[in-house]
């Protein structure tokens, strides 16, 4: 998505209380060219989170979300 400037901090914001709810961990980066990230949690977190975020924002729809199944957590490094 290309998002406007002041539509950043929206976005971070909406992103990081999706996050917190689902309790996923990991790293993402929004900028107004785009999103990019590395999540982990529960298989049924990050398959919501993919659900919201593709409601939320319909430009993200036909998106190739990798997923894989993982025990191990990362640390949560935050939003930006």
């Amino acid at each position: 998505p290309q998002w406007a400037g002041e539509e950043v901090q929206a976005v971070v914001q909406w992103m990081r209380e999706l996050c917190l709810r689902l309790s996923l961990q990991g790293r993402l980066r929004v900028a107004a060219e785009g999103l990019n990230g590395t999540l982990s949690g529960d298989k049924a977190a990050v398959a919501e989170y993919c659900r919201c975020i593709t409601a939320q924002y319909p430009c993200l729809e036909g998106t190739d979300f990798k997923t894989d199944e993982s025990t191990a957590r990362l640390g949560y490094r935050g939003l930006r």
